[in-house]
């Protein structure tokens, strides 16, 4: 059943009010970010914390936060800028070149990581349930995938449509 428009806007209100006390979160026009909220917490250490960004580069750099095997955020449109929330209802299935794959979630910000990797190369689709709904062209041996998929570069954002 589709939930009317209000219903949802008022969730959306109610989950921006909740993060803008712990002062992480803001609303934005969706002009701004298509999902009219954005993350405002600086480097607080929060797992919702800066999507789009390169998590696995800025963690290395910067020494801090757990180390991650794999990590990226899901947008809902290819311009998405740095820090804007993400999708969350989709799944992100990483299958290693042995076969076995992890399925990731993203949070409530867009972010999926994990831990531990698979083996290499691997390959990536987002899914809805058992559909796939999108599907990377070429295998890939790093999982930094926001320091490849940018606002700015090829090959642009990670979008489940």
């Amino acid at each position: 059943m589709a939930r009317p428009r209000s219903f949802v806007l008022a969730l959306v209100m109610f989950a921006a009010a909740v993060g803008a006390c712990a002062g992480n979160m803001g609303v934005v026009p969706t002009s701004e970010c298509s999902s009219g909220l954005q993350w405002l917490g600086g480097d607080s250490g929060n797992a919702l914390m800066h999507p789009g960004r390169d998590c696995i580069g800025c963690h290395a750099s910067a020494g801090k936060g757990p180390r991650y095997a794999l990590a990226g955020t899901v947008f809902g449109d290819a311009a998405a800028k740095d820090d804007c929330y993400g999708r969350t209802d989709v799944v992100v299935r990483v299958t290693g070149a042995d076969g076995k794959f992890v399925d990731l979630a993203p949070n409530g910000a867009g972010n999926f990581t994990a831990r531990s990797g698979v083996a290499l190369p691997y390959t990536v689709e987002l899914r809805r349930g058992e559909t796939v709904i999108g599907k990377m062209q070429t295998a890939q041996t790093s999982g930094a995938c926001n320091g490849c998929h940018t606002a700015e570069g090829s090959p642009g954002r990670i979008v489940a449509p």
